[in-house]
C-alpha cells in the first residue's frame, strides 16, 4: 500500500508555475509566506487580488478581484478555508471569469518533510489504522499517508466539519482550563465562540512577540493567561525562522525563543482541554505534557500535519499510555493540511 517518499521537491513542483501570471488570493499571512516562498524561488506574483485591502505588500499591488482585468492569470488561494468555504470562493472568482485556479495549500504541502534523522517509509503495521475511532479518520488517514509519500494531492479529503479544534466534543461544551499552544493572535478562541464553546480559563502561549503582543490585545476582555512562550519537551532556548502565521522551530533560525514545558507551568491547574499547533514541536510538547495527560486526561486536538512521520508518531504516543482515548482524524484545509489528531476522553 505505501510507497517510498517521491524525489520531487518544492523547487520541481514550481518549474510549472514559473511561465503564469500569478494572482495571490489573499493578502493577510498566509498570502504573504507564499509571495515570500515563490519569491525565493524565482517566481514574482504580479497581484494580490483581495476584497478588503489596498496598498501594496512586499512590493505587489494589490487589487480587488472585480478590478484585475487578465482574467486568465492562474489564481493560487492564499487564505486556509474549510471545504465550504473554499467551494463558495471558487465559485464567486468563476462568476467574475476566473477559472484557472489553484488551492495555495498544495504549494505549501510540498515543503511538509520528514523531520530530521526520521526519514523513513512506514509498514503499515506501523500505522494507527487498527485504533482510530471511525470511518472518516481512517479513510482521511490513508489518503493524506499516501498524498505526501507519493506527493500528489489531488484526491486530498477534507472534513465537512465546521469548526477545527471542536470536534466530537457533543455534550461537553464547557472547559473549565483549556491551553492554547500555538495560540498565534487568539483565532483558537474565536473559533471557540463561533462553535458555541465556552471556555472559563485560557492558558495561551504564542512565542512570537509581534503575535503575543496582538493576542493580548484581541483577548483583554476574557480570562486569559498569556505566556510569550514556546512549548516544547523541557525549558530551552529554541531558533524559530519567522515566517508570518507560521513560523517554526530550526536549526538554522534567526529568532531565538524561550521555551518550556506544560508539566512544569501548570501542574497545578486542572486541565480539561489541550491544543497544539506548533509548527513541528507537538511531539516533544506531548512529553512534556505527559503527567497532565495521564493524570488529568484532557481532551487534545494536536496538528499531526507538520512532519510526515508525526502522522504516526504521534498518535502511537498517545495510544501507548493507554488512557482509553477515542482517536479521531480530520483534515480541516486542503493537501492534507490543518489535519488534527482528536484525543476525546469517553464521558461516564
Amino acid at each position: 500500500m505505501f510507497t517510498n517518499l517521491s524525489c520531487k521537491t518544492l523547487d520541481d513542483y514550481l518549474v510549472s508555475l514559473r511561465n503564469s501570471d500569478i494572482l495571490l488570493y489573499g493578502a493577510g499571512a498566509f498570502g504573504g509566506e507564499l509571495c515570500d516562498v515563490l519569491k525565493k524561488h524565482s517566481i514574482l506574483p504580479v497581484a494580490f487580488l483581495d476584497k478588503n485591502k489596498t496598498g501594496t505588500k512586499l512590493s505587489v499591488p494589490i487589487f480587488h478581484p472585480k478590478e484585475y482585468k487578465n482574467k486568465d492569470s492562474l489564481v493560487v488561494i492564499a487564505i486556509v478555508l474549510n471545504k465550504s468555504d473554499r467551494i463558495e470562493l471558487i465559485k464567486y472568482l468563476n462568476s467574475l471569469g476566473y477559472n484557472n485556479i489553484l488551492d495555495g495549500q498544495i504549494i505549501r504541502a510540498h515543503y511538509v518533510q520528514f523531520e530530521s534523522g526520521k526519514t523513513y517509509c512506514p509498514n503499515e503495521a506501523s500505522l494507527p489504522l487498527a485504533y482510530l475511532a471511525d470511518e472518516e479518520s481512517v479513510i482521511t488517514y490513508k489518503t493524506n499517508v499516501l498524498a505526501h509519500l507519493n506527493r500528489n494531492y489531488d484526491n486530498c479529503v477534507q472534513t465537512d466539519e465546521k469548526f477545527q479544534y471542536f470536534v466530537n466534543i457533543e455534550g461537553n461544551n464547557r472547559f473549565s482550563n483549556f491551553v492554547d499552544c500555538g495560540a498565534y493572535i487568539g483565532d483558537t478562541y474565536l473559533e471557540a465562540k463561533k462553535a458555541g464553546v465556552v471556555i472559563d480559563n485560557y492558558y495561551a502561549f504564542e512565542p512570537m512577540l509581534n503575535n503575543f503582543e496582538k493576542l493580548r490585545e484581541n483577548l483583554k476582555d476574557i480570562n486569559c493567561y498569556a505566556y510569550n512562550y514556546a512549548v516544547s519537551d523541557s525549558k530551552k532556548t529554541l531558533c524559530f525562522q519567522d515566517m508570518l502565521g507560521s513560523s517554526h522551530s530550526c536549526e538554522n533560525g534567526g529568532v531565538l525563543v524561550s521555551a518550556i514545558n506544560l508539566d512544569n507551568i501548570l501542574s497545578d491547574k486542572k486541565i480539561d482541554f489541550i491544543k497544539m499547533d506548533i509548527e513541528g514541536e507537538e511531539l516533544g510538547a506531548l512529553i512534556g505534557a505527559q503527567k497532565i495527560i495521564k493524570t488529568q486526561k484532557p481532551n487534545l486536538a494536536i496538528c499531526l500535519y507538520h512532519y510526515i512521520n508525526h502522522f504516526w508518531e504521534i498518535p502511537n504516543l498517545i495510544h501507548s499510555w493507554n488512557l482509553g482515548y477515542k482517536l479521531y482524524v480530520r483534515t480541516h484545509s486542503g493537501a492534507c493540511m490543518e489535519t488534527v489528531l482528536y484525543a476525546i476522553k469517553e464521558e461516564k
